[in-house]
């Protein structure tokens, strides 16, 4: 494994967890390749600060995960439910059809999915924008995919600029990640709940070791105890014929 500053990527992603994902409440995802080589592997969660954003689990259907209330006798903001993964068919010349899945912390995914047949990721989000909220929360996008049977990614973060209302848009294109790996991002960097600032960074390594339930358990466990309230983590495998595989995990049951 290769080295950056005398540490090896394995030790650099590990070192991750603790300096960067550990203190940070905000939502966030992670796309890689599980340790195999043979899934794409999306890990996605969603963080509550609030009795609004706390009110809310996973559900499935249909190939896509979405946010949902839990208690629909309890306050939610709309503007929270969204669908956080979903897939669809895509072409490639060479293999023919590969599945494509998209990850983000908003509606913008929705977009992902109308206008794929027509524009490309990047063109679909430089029509997007942060969202214009209290805190002009960060937008933030990946797709993932085998393309000619080869691990595939675009990633996407959309900020508020520090000079006025335009929208930055910060775009990257991952056609290489060893096997074991991924790249995360979040809305939010530490600073505690309720005054952290917003992402300020670049996709960063994380590890990813082990099947599906135990990315799922170690990532669910690495989240704050008291604000964490949903979790998922999907396999996408190279084959077009296997079967995608999923894992939810939610802090509060569907009511």
């Amino acid at each position: 494994m290769g080295t950056k500053h005398g540490l090896s990527l394995r030790g650099i992603a590990e070192s991750n967890i603790r300096l960067l994902l550990r203190p940070n409440p905000g939502d966030g995802f992670i796309v890689g390749l599980d340790e195999t080589g043979e899934n794409l592997v999306v890990v996605c969660w969603i963080i509550g600060v609030d009795p609004k954003t706390r009110n809310r689990v996973f559900g499935y259907e249909s190939g896509r995960i979405f946010t949902d209330v839990a208690d629909s006798s309890k306050p939610v903001d709309q503007s929270l439910l969204y669908n956080v993964m979903h897939e669809f068919v895509g072409l490639d010349f060479t293999s023919g059809v590969v599945m494509v899945c998209v990850v983000g912390n908003g509606d913008q995914t929705d977009k992902v999915i109308a206008d794929c047949s027509k524009h490309s990721f990047f063109e679909i989000m430089n029509s997007c924008t942060y969202k214009p909220d209290l805190t002009n929360t960060l937008r933030i996008t990946a797709v993932s995919s085998w393309f000619e049977g080869e691990p595939y990614r675009q990633m996407s973060i959309l900020r508020k600029s520090v000079w006025s209302d335009k929208c930055n848009r910060n775009l990257y294109e991952i056609n290489d990640v060893g096997k074991g790996f991924g790249y995360c991002l979040t809305t939010f960097s530490g600073g505690g709940f309720g005054t952290q600032p917003p992402f300020g960074g670049e996709p960063y390594l994380l590890p990813l070791e082990g099947g599906i339930n135990d990315i799922a358990e170690e990532y669910w466990e690495m989240l704050d105890s008291e604000n964490k309230v949903a979790l998922a983590v999907k396999f996408i495998p190279r084959d077009p014929d296997d079967v995608i595989s999923f894992r939810i995990k939610n802090k509060l049951p569907k009511i």
